[in-house]
């Protein structure tokens, strides 16, 4: 437990060591965010204060900024700063870059990190559940939201957690929010309780040569057209998906390319 950890003196620099090499590394990349405090203290055993005594630490260095009510991300100096001093470094073979690539390391087995990002889906169905699960597999903590009590009922077979409203789902900044359905009668009402959140990202299932119902419904609300905009439609890749299993991965691809900062699609 938080408050029965390890007596042993300035283990908050163990932690602050391991973030430093990983900015140094570019596994951290600049303006990304580091491992949430829950992340940190649950990888380390240690309590919320020491967490918090080595991210301080980063941030005094230059190497990172928090954001309030966000987290603590990286600062957009931090690789320079975070890179040994010129000449210490010692010439690195292909196979010694693979052997330390956390990516490539996860890839051969080794173990990933626990996310801390969080996958919010609204309204039940066969979409929904694929998203639900191909999402636990990418390593979203996922939530579906079901006003329906029958159908609410029913989804619990299949998804992790299932609750009545957006403001019950647990919205963060590190959330994504995706409607699956835009067919709904109470499709406005749920985005604009979204917007109202904490989130990453909110976007609507729909195909794009059809008029988009939220926009109306949202303006009926009184919700000022600056936030519809932050509302996204179509949503993910285009790949030609057509089924909902389809639907979903073209959707999770969509979501994890943007989080990378990525296009999509086969170019590097």
């Amino acid at each position: 437990m938080a408050n029965q950890e390890d007596p042993k003196p300035l283990k908050y620099r163990r932690i602050a060591d391991d973030l430093r090499s990983g900015i140094a590394r570019g596994e951290y990349a600049p303006g990304r965010a580091l491992p949430g405090e829950n992340d940190l203290m649950a990888r380390y055993q240690v309590a919320r204060m020491t967490v918090r005594q080595a991210l301080a630490e980063l941030q005094r260095e230059g190497l990172a900024v928090a954001r309030r009510g966000s987290g603590v991300y990286v600062s957009a100096s931090a690789a320079a700063a975070a890179a040994p001093p010129a000449g210490t470094l010692t010439e690195t073979t292909a196979a010694e870059t693979d052997a330390v690539d956390p990516t490539c390391a996860v890839a051969h087995g080794a173990p990933a990190e626990t996310p801390t990002r969080g996958l919010v889906v609204v309204f039940a169905g066969e979409t929904a559940r694929h998203l639900l699960s191909f999402g636990a597999a990418c390593g979203f903590r996922g939530v579906l939201v079901e006003p329906d009590p029958e159908q609410a009922q029913r989804a619990r077979a299949w998804a992790p957690a299932v609750v009545g409203a957006v403001a019950d789902a647990g919205l963060d900044a590190d959330c994504d929010v995706v409607v699956s359905d835009h067919h709904r009668d109470d499709l406005g009402v749920v985005l604009r309780d979204a917007l109202a959140g904490t989130t990453r990202w909110i976007g609507v299932l729909g195909n794009p040569r059809h008029p988009a119902p939220h926009r109306d419904q949202l303006q009926a609300l009184g919700v000022p057209a600056a936030e519809i905009d932050r509302v996204h439609r179509p949503i993910g890749l285009n790949i030609g998906s057509r089924t909902p299993a389809e639907i979903a991965i073209s959707t999770l691809a969509g979501l994890i390319a943007d989080r990378n900062g990525r296009p999509g699609g086969f170019a590097f």
